[in-house]
């Protein structure tokens, strides 16, 4: 059995602010996308802070001056298709 592609199943626009992006992670969404049992997926999301205020520019002033107020946006639920094939707790 040969490697297949990964498949993106959630992207993201760099280009645009966090208020700009779809933002549906809440329990009422409806699933973006459903991921087959084994499968390898790729979801594009912005960083934790709620987009751009962690620059790729070598500096910690970032991370020193982060505004913690601002909410963290989610990416829509991805539910296999039973839920019955969830991971086990450890």
């Amino acid at each position: 059995m040969g490697k297949s592609a990964i498949r993106t199943v959630c992207k993201a626009d760099f280009d645009k602010p966090a208020s700009e992006q779809p933002t549906d992670g809440t329990p009422t969404s409806p699933p973006r996308a459903t991921i087959q049992d084994g499968e390898t997926v790729k979801t594009e999301c912005l960083d934790w802070t709620g987009g751009g205020q962690i620059k790729n520019d070598d500096s910690a002033d970032d991370i020193k001056n982060i505004d913690l107020t601002r909410v963290h946006y989610l990416s829509a639920p991805s539910p296999s298709p039973t839920p019955s094939q969830a991971m086990p707790s450890s």
